[in-house]
């Protein structure tokens, strides 16, 4: 097996970002990991997730209540996203968030 590590902006240059886009069309299953732009990735690419697909983003919790009671102080004290911040797009592509990992602020969604 070959190796195939690549550096690329897949948030702001056009030709990365399709090709990002044709590899998650592609055969198979899909797990994105959005970690750089968080809601820019997901916004960007939740739209051409296949069904059955699967998208985690980091430093998420569901809302402000729940990062303050739940994780500040806890396990982790910072946050780049709220749900509200996804929603429009999250309902618009029927995602699902299926489960947050509170022990390492992540949460986890699949297209329905």
């Amino acid at each position: 097996m070959t190796d195939n590590f690549q550096v690329k902006d897949v948030l702001f240059n056009v030709q990365n970002v399709e090709y990002v886009k044709n590899l998650i069309q592609g055969p198979g299953r899909t797990l994105l990991i959005c970690d750089a732009g968080k809601i820019i990735d997901f916004n960007i690419y939740s739209d051409h997730l296949k069904r059955g697909d699967f998208i985690m983003m980091h430093d998420f919790a569901p809302t402000k209540e729940d990062f303050e009671n739940r994780v500040r102080g806890r396990i982790w004290n910072w946050h780049e996203c709220w749900y509200s911040d996804i929603e429009d797009k999250a309902q618009q592509n029927n995602i699902v968030f299926t489960d947050y990992f509170y022990d390492c602020v992540w949460a986890c969604g699949q297209r329905q």
